[in-house]
C-alpha cells in the first residue's frame, strides 16, 4: 500500500465513525497529490471528501468537490476512473436536487446518462440505474409525477435482472466492493408506490409494493430488507385505505414480527413507525390501555436514538400516549407525558418535530381546560360530622 492509499485509509476509518470533519480535512489533503500512479487515489479521496461534507450537511461545497473528479479526469479511459466520473455526477445531481435545485439535477443526470450509455461494467449500470433513480426524484420535485413513474418504470425494466458483482476498485463514499442494482431496483417500486398512493391509485401503488416482497422478501442484504420494510409499510398504509384498520393491523404485525428485534442500522425507523401505527388502530377501535402500550414500548425502545426520523415517529408516540392515557381516564400520567414530550423536544429544528411539540402544548391545554371544568362541574364535598365514625 502507498502512503497516499494510507492516508485514504484513514479517511475513511474516520468517514465510517462518523468523525465526518476529520475524514473531510484528510480527502482534502489526499486529493492535492500529483503524483501520477495515484490518480485512483485522488478521485476516491474527492468522491469520499464530498460524502462527508454531505454528511456534514455542507451541500454547496460538495458540489464543486465533486465537478473537480470530472474536470480532473472526465476523458479517463481507465475503468476505475471511469467509475469515479460516473458516481461523481449521479453525487453531484443527488446534492442538488437536495439544494432544491432540480432542473440543475436532471441536467447533471442527463450528462451522466449521455457519457456511459450502454456501459456493461457493473459498476457503471450501478450508477446509470442511480441516475434513473433521482432522475425520477427530480422529475417529482418538478411536479412531473408522470414522467418520474416512467423513470422508475425504466429502471425496473432495464435492471432487475442484475445480479449482485464484485468491482476491482470502490468509489463509493463507504469503501464498499459490491456492486448490487437490486437496491435501486426496489426502491424505485417503492418510490412508485408513493406517487401513485399519493394520487389515489391505491390498487397499483400495492402492486408496487407487492412487486418489492415478492422479488426482495427472503433478501438478507441490510439495503434490501431496508427496501423490503418501507415496502410493507407503504402496503399497510395503502390497505388502511383499501380494506380498513384491520388490514393493516395485519401487515404492520408482519414488520415488528419481522424486524422487531433487527439490528440493520436503517430498520429501526419502519419498526417505530409500526409500532405507532399499530397503537393508533388501537386506538381508532376504542382499545385505549392497547394503544397506550404500543406508543409506551415506542418510546422505551427508541427514545434515546439520534436518527431524525427515528425521533419523529418517537415525538408521535408522546402525543398520542397522551391521548390514549387520558381516553383511558388516567388523567395525571397523561399531563405528565406531554409534558415530558414538550421539555424534550422544545430545541428541536426539524419541522416535523417543532410540528408535534404544538401538538402535544395544544392537547394538553385541552386537556388541562376539561380537569378544570370537570372538578368545576363536582359537586362541594358534604360536611361530615365527627359523630360519623363510632
Amino acid at each position: 500500500m502507498t502512503e497516499v492509499s494510507e492516508i485514504l485509509s484513514q479517511g475513511v476509518a474516520l468517514s465510517r465513525a462518523h468523525r465526518y470533519e476529520e475524514a473531510a480535512g484528510i480527502f482534502g489533503r489526499v486529493a492535492e497529490s500529483t503524483d501520477p500512479a495515484a490518480r485512483g487515489d485522488v478521485a476516491r479521496a474527492l468522491i469520499y471528501r464530498a460524502a462527508a461534507l454531505h454528511a456534514l450537511g455542507r451541500l454547496e461545497e460538495a458540489a464543486p468537490v465533486l465537478e473537480q473528479v470530472v474536470h480532473r479526469f472526465g476523458d479517463a479511459t481507465e475503468p476505475e476512473l471511469r467509475a469515479a466520473v460516473a458516481t461523481a455526477l449521479v453525487e453531484k445531481g443527488v446534492v442538488l436536487g437536495r439544494l432544491g435545485r432540480p432542473e440543475q439535477a436532471l441536467t447533471t443526470l442527463d450528462e451522466m446518462e449521455a457519457r456511459f450509455a450502454g456501459a456493461s461494467e457493473p459498476s457503471l449500470r450501478e450508477q446509470m440505474a442511480s441516475a434513473l433513480l433521482n432522475t425520477g426524484v427530480a422529475l417529482d420535485q418538478l411536479g412531473r409525477t408522470q414522467d418520474a413513474i416512467a423513470a422508475f418504470d425504466e429502471l425496473v425494466r432495464l435492471y432487475a435482472g442484475d445480479s449482485p458483482a464484485p468491482v476491482p476498485y470502490a468509489v463509493r463514499a463507504g469503501g464498499e466492493e459490491q456492486s448490487d442494482v437490486r437496491t435501486y431496483v426496489a426502491r424505485a417500486l417503492n418510490e412508485k408506490a408513493v406517487l401513485l398512493l399519493r394520487g389515489g391509485e391505491y390498487r397499483e401503488a400495492a402492486t408496487a409494493c407487492d412487486a418489492v416482497l415478492s422479488r426482495y422478501a427472503e433478501a438478507s442484504e441490510p439495503a434490501l430488507r431496508e427496501q423490503v420494510a418501507r415496502a410493507l409499510v407503504g402496503k399497510a398504509a395503502i390497505l388502511f385505505e383499501l380494506d380498513g384498520p384491520g388490514a393493516a393491523a395485519g401487515v404492520y404485525d408482519e414488520v415488528l414480527t419481522r424486524f422487531g428485534t433487527a439490528t440493520d442500522a436503517a430498520l429501526p425507523r419502519y419498526v417505530a413507525q409500526a409500532l405507532v401505527q399499530r397503537g393508533a388502530i388501537s386506538g381508532r377501535a376504542g382499545r385505549d390501555e392497547e394503544a397506550a402500550r404500543a406508543f409506551e414500548a415506542t418510546v422505551r425502545r427508541f427514545g434515546t436514538s439520534t436518527d431524525p426520523a427515528v425521533l419523529e415517529h418517537v415525538a408521535l408516540a408522546m402525543v398520542e400516549l397522551g391521548s390514549a392515557l387520558w381516553n383511558a381516564g388516567r388523567r395525571e400520567p397523561a399531563i405528565a407525558v406531554l409534558d415530558e414530550m414538550i421539555a424534550h423536544f422544545a430545541d428541536a429544528t426539524n419541522p416535523v418535530l417543532r410540528e408535534q411539540v404544538a401538538q402535544a402544548q395544544a392537547n394538553k391545554e385541552l386537556v388541562l381546560a376539561e380537569l378544570a371544568r370537570a372538578r368545576a362541574a363536582a359537586p362541594a364535598p358534604r360536611h361530615r360530622s365527627r359523630w360519623w365514625r363510632r
